[in-house]
């Protein structure tokens, strides 16, 4: 019996942060629970992940899957094998995307869907990223099969209003997805938002979407990422790590996934100390 669960992250707009947001959170959960939990990178035309982690070469995508994928007979066995296991998130199994952007069309929904199923087969609970355009297989199918929906945007108005409305209102009902089957994380937002800029209250009221989280807007989360150093935005002295710890635990909590023996709630006062670090 396929029992995994399928949480799909899907970006309002390209190149806003969904990569880090998703990876960010399936990190958490792979820390937070003892169950097994997978990334599944989904991005046919744009994968950056590897590049984010610093893997220069050596490791396996979707690409490599496609025999397999065509002759619906990839297994659960052969998914966890060939994922890479990294040792900066134990108990995390990543299969990095697509590196033949030209290939990205010929990805049939049956393929996808083969690939998701497997996916619950393989693991407790897998992250899975999808491209903010909705012009490829992947996308549709890997939102139409998830048991949660997150869209991701920001509080510049042309994502969380223009493109919003155009993919995952428009788009999205074709389809048969409605709006109010998502959940929403915020990203790059700012603590302290000028009175001309807008505000997570804003976004919500726009969207009329159930916010499950946020992510600030870091200076320095571009660099780390191009310089292949993502883990150091997930190290307990940033303020990242807390934020998308926060969403890793609503789905822990909501999916009922044991946590881990080693993990006790913090105390308040850990809670201040750790919020202080990360400012510092």
């Amino acid at each position: 019996m396929l029992s995994g669960k399928l949480i799909t992250f899907v970006g309002s707009t390209p190149n806003i942060g969904t990569t880090l947001a998703s990876y960010g959170v399936a990190c958490m959960l792979a820390m937070e629970t003892s169950k097994k939990v997978g990334y599944l990178c989904l991005n046919l035309k744009s994968s950056k992940l590897h590049r984010y982690l610093g893997r220069e070469d050596h490791f396996f995508t979707l690409d490599g899957l496609r025999a397999e994928l065509k002759a619906q007979s990839l297994t659960p066995e052969r998914l966890l094998h060939v994922c890479d296991k990294p040792k900066e998130a134990h108990g995390l199994h990543i299969l990095y995307g697509n590196m033949l952007r030209e290939q990205a069309e010929f990805f049939t929904p049956a393929e996808i869907i083969h690939l998701l199923r497997v996916a619950r087969g393989a693991f407790d609970i897998c992250i899975i990223e999808v491209s903010a355009y909705w012009d490829n297989a992947a996308t549709v199918s890997g939102l139409l099969e998830a048991d949660s929906k997150i869209v991701v945007t920001t509080g510049d108005i042309a994502h969380f209003q223009e493109d919003f409305s155009r993919w995952i209102r428009q788009v999205g009902s074709v389809f048969g997805l409605q709006p109010d089957a998502f959940e929403l994380m915020a990203v790059q937002t700012d603590r302290h938002a000028k009175q001309s800029e807008f505000t997570i209250k804003d976004i919500r009221k726009e969207t009329q979407l159930h916010l499950i989280g946020h992510v600030a807007r870091h200076a320095d989360a571009l660099a780390r990422c191009n310089q292949g150093k993502l883990m150091e935005l997930l190290s307990p002295g940033h303020s990242m790590h807390h934020e998308v710890k926060a969403v890793a635990r609503k789905f822990a909590d909501f999916y009922k996934l044991p946590r881990k023996m080693n993990i006790r709630e913090e105390t308040w006062f850990q809670k201040l100390i750790a919020g202080k670090r990360a400012v510092s």
